[in-house]
């Protein structure tokens, strides 16, 4: 076997003898004289068919080659061969410029829709820290003291917001606050940010 190509008959019988013969086991490594020996004696047969080509002596380093591209070519054919997905078809499309709808509306009607959002006030008389062991022993009856003394101002919490700072009233046996300090504006914008 000279330097010719392989034509596509002398391929399919190497695949197909290959596949059924001796080659097949040593198809995951190098290949074993005996193996190139049986590849050759098939192609052999196969080119008898084609040309009457006789392939006498051992195989070139052309020869093997060929028979290695031979091998790897059906498998880059077949990937060669998988029809690709068409492109998706994109168009430009003009759309309308959106202009901004100016409607007059007052600052009356706009706090108008606030006014029924309902709002959670706290009021905190302190605050105290305890252990478990503390906490576990406190039963009815217990005193717990606070960090404020009595008499202080409490803090009013509007959603956990400080708004104001007032004194402890009561009104017919009900308590209520005195609003003494309402929080400023500045201070209640830096408490929301941390």
């Amino acid at each position: 076997m000279a330097d010719d190509a392989l034509s596509q008959d002398a391929i399919e019988a190497l695949l197909a003898a290959e596949a059924s013969g001796p080659a097949a086991a040593a198809s995951d490594g190098p290949l074993s004289q005996d193996a190139i020996e049986a590849l050759l004696a098939a192609e052999t047969s196969a080119e008898a068919v084609d040309d009457a080509a006789p392939s006498d002596g051992p195989l070139s380093q052309a020869d093997i080659e060929a028979l290695l591209t031979a091998e790897q070519a059906p498998a880059a054919f077949a990937q060669a061969a998988v029809p690709a997905e068409p492109e998706p078809v994109v168009e430009a499309i003009a759309l309308d410029e959106l202009f901004a709808v100016e409607a007059p509306i007052d600052e009356r009607a706009q706090i108008e829709l606030l006014l029924d959002v309902p709002l959670a006030i706290t009021v905190e008389l302190g605050q105290a820290t305890v252990t478990i062991r503390e906490l576990l022993e406190l039963g009815q009856g217990s005193i717990l003291p606070l960090d404020r003394r009595a008499g202080e101002p409490v803090d009013v919490l509007v959603n956990g917001q400080r708004l104001a700072r007032g004194e402890v009233v009561v009104i017919d046996e009900d308590f209520g606050i005195r609003v003494t300090d309402v929080v400023s504006r500045t201070d209640r914008l830096r408490s929301m940010g941390e």
